[in-house]
């Protein structure tokens, strides 16, 4: 695992790698199903989806103990190994004034092993004056370990028991899913 942060005030970046014994396939299934985040991220209370489509989801979570909410546009570049994320402009966040960032997927199987991929997150926030200092201080130490602690043991574990792809990348979700888009 390798990381890297800067902040100046309210600003801040990060990137944080990790190598994962899981196909690009199971990876990229286990990041689009975000209606399990909140499962398998602890600081993650809720998700919902209020707006699903071919290769784009509209997800509201609610964050931490704080329960900070923040509307959000996922998009799935398949081909790209790509999800990338940004807030909703339609539904903007009032304790933020911008968040973005994308996972990526890069495959470093070699021929005769097992399965390996090296899980890329990337990701920029800004914080608006109405959320106190102390709680960005909070966030800003916990934020990238607690986004990325469970890669590891939920891509491992599900390496062998996931389709290839979750329904967020190949088709619309409300044909699959039509209880789960609220």
């Amino acid at each position: 695992r390798v990381q890297r942060q800067t902040r100046s005030g309210r600003v801040g970046t990060g990137m944080v790698v990790v190598d994962v014994c899981a196909d690009v396939g199971t990876c990229l299934s286990v990041l689009t199903d975000v209606d399990r985040y909140p499962e398998r991220i602890k600081t993650v209370r809720e998700a919902i989806t209020y707006e699903c489509g071919d290769r784009l989801r509209k997800t509201q979570f609610q964050l931490s103990r704080f329960r900070l909410q923040i509307n959000t546009e996922l998009r799935c570049e398949k081909e790209r190994n790509l999800l990338s994320f940004k807030m909703d402009p339609q539904r903007p966040a009032p304790f933020l004034n911008q968040a973005d960032g994308f996972w990526h997927l890069q495959d470093m199987s070699t021929p005769g092993s097992p399965p390996k991929t090296r899980v890329w997150l990337v990701a920029s926030i800004a914080c608006s004056p109405v959320l106190p200092t102390a709680i960005v201080d909070y966030a800003a130490a916990r934020a990238l370990p607690r986004a990325t602690k469970w890669l590891r043991p939920v891509m491992e574990e599900m390496a062998s028991s996931l389709p290839p792809l979750s329904p967020m990348c190949e088709s619309e979700c409300e044909v699959l899913f039509p209880d789960r888009v609220r």
